[in-house]
């Protein structure tokens, strides 16, 4: 079987999955995914800061981790808005952990609980003092054991203070 079929294959099980088990949760049932920040973040010009960000997934629930292994489902991502002056890194993720999912007779990579990631953002020498609020969004697609939603977007803000 070429890797395309192979692929709607793992789709269709995974969409099946899904169905067997009742569907889509219904809002009331959906979890709901927390970012928590420490508050505002002080950052010198032509510096660099690791800004923690906690994502708090609802017990019975689970992410997936940046890179899920199982094809058809989406990893858990974080995209961040340019602010004048500042320059984003990669996000750093945790090691997630690796569990065999039976109905879909895979292996994933997972998160559950609370994940803390660390987003590292410099100033620039010539960047103006003052505060930025930086926007982001969190990607990710939560499942339990009996059902997997949709993939979900949660805005998020950072502030920042860039001093001299």
């Amino acid at each position: 079987m070429n890797a395309v079929l192979r692929r709607f294959a793992v789709l269709a099980t995974t969409l099946a999955t899904v169905l067997a088990a009742g569907g889509t949760a219904r809002a009331a049932d959906a979890p709901t995914i927390h970012i928590q920040n420490g508050g505002p973040v002080s950052i010198q010009k032509g510096k660099k800061v690791g800004v923690p960000l906690r994502i708090v997934v609802p017990k019975g629930w689970h992410v997936f981790g940046p890179e899920p292994l199982v094809p058809g489902v989406k990893g858990i991502a974080v995209s961040v808005s340019p602010s004048r002056g500042l320059v984003m890194s990669a996000i750093q993720f945790p090691a997630a952990r690796k569990v065999h999912l039976a109905p879909l007779k895979k292996d994933a990579n997972i998160y559950e609980g609370t994940v803390s990631l660390t987003l590292p953002i410099f100033a620039a020498a010539d960047a103006s003092p003052g505060r930025r609020d930086v926007q982001g969004v969190l990607l990710y697609q939560a499942c339990s054991d009996t059902q997997c939603l949709f993939p979900q977007k949660v805005p998020f803000k950072v502030t920042l203070f860039v001093s001299k």
